[in-house]
């Protein structure tokens, strides 16, 4: 649940319009892409793939907040 959501958050923080196609990609790739793509953004590399796929609460609290950090 938490990678479609982040990639909801990342398509609409990088202006994109074309981001559906990624909800059919299978959990762990959906993860790579959500990193690569925080990564980016300038988002300090703190998450793995296993926080998003977990759903680590507190990682992912912080993850969410240096998300608009780096982009506001």
């Amino acid at each position: 649940q938490d990678g479609k959501a982040y990639i909801t958050l990342l398509s609409e923080l990088k202006n994109e319009s074309n981001y559906s196609s990624q909800f059919s990609l299978p959990e762990n790739e959906q993860a790579n892409k959500i990193l690569e793509d925080s990564k980016a953004l300038g988002v300090p590399e703190f998450v793995k793939q296993e926080d998003i796929l977990r759903g680590n609460e507190l990682i992912n609290f912080l993850f969410c907040s240096e998300l608009f950090l780096a982009k506001h």
